[in-house]
């Protein structure tokens, strides 16, 4: 299967033939990128897209794709997105992904259009600011989400008739044939963060009657009690026979 264009801006423009390739990015997950240049060996006859790109490492992150050129092609084009790894703007449109503590993302992302509108799918890489269960230490948890959404298209990109058959809960796309990807993405790597992430897998924590870090200051309480558990000393000596 060919492609047609380059990698354009994330709204998708097409540049000609003779392509030439963004930055180079660094190593990471690309599991859906793959599975589609198998799929495109397997399957000659589909056609590709133009591709698109959001903005690189350093920039305010763009999550917000333009989905109107690959709903002028053939049902079954593919076009390719990328968002390379950036940081989250706390200004930004996307700022909903740090409530889910997402301080950089990275993703692949594949848009397939179908009858409905548009199927993407994709896999994310995001870095999120937790605390370490143990001994509350600040971390970075590497988090890695595979997601796949079908959009419905709620106006006929070329007639500009509006749909009727587009299902109560779905997602949509408006008027303006662009997806925010933002709220797919935070639903998606708050369900891939893990619940008591650890700085390291021998965490020791913190000490229970000190509250000191154990893996800075390993020590141990002579002669102490917890209170909290004085009335069980008391029955130390019960008998129930006296």
């Amino acid at each position: 299967m060919s492609r047609s264009g380059h990698r354009g801006p994330l709204t998708g423009e097409v540049g000609g033939d003779d392509a030439r390739r963004g930055p180079v990015r660094r190593g990471r997950a690309r599991s859906t990128r793959e599975r589609s240049r198998q799929n495109a060996l397997d399957h000659q006859e589909e056609p590709r897209g133009p591709r698109g790109e959001t903005s690189t490492a350093g920039g305010d992150l763009d999550v917000k794709i333009s989905i109107a050129p690959l709903l002028k092609q053939p049902v079954g084009t593919h076009t390719d997105y990328e968002i390379e790894e950036s940081p989250i703007d706390p200004r930004g449109e996307n700022a909903g992904l740090l409530d889910a503590g997402v301080s950089s993302i990275d993703a692949d992302i594949v848009a397939t259009h179908t009858n409905p509108g548009a199927l993407l799918e994709g896999d994310a890489a995001a870095s999120v600011s937790q605390q370490c269960s143990r001994c509350l230490k600040p971390i970075e948890t590497p988090v890695q989400a595979h997601f796949a959404e079908q959009y419905y298209a709620t106006i006929d990109v070329v007639s500009g008739v509006e749909k009727s058959a587009v299902p109560r809960d779905a997602k949509t796309i408006g008027s303006d044939f662009r997806i925010d990807l933002t709220p797919l993405l935070r639903e998606e790597v708050i369900l891939a963060t893990p619940l008591a992430p650890l700085c390291r897998p021998d965490c020791k924590g913190l000490c229970a009657v000190c509250g000191r870090d154990l893996n800075l200051e390993p020590h141990i309480h002579e002669g102490t009690t917890d209170e909290r558990w004085s009335t069980l000393d008391e029955l130390h000596d019960f008998r129930p026979d006296h």
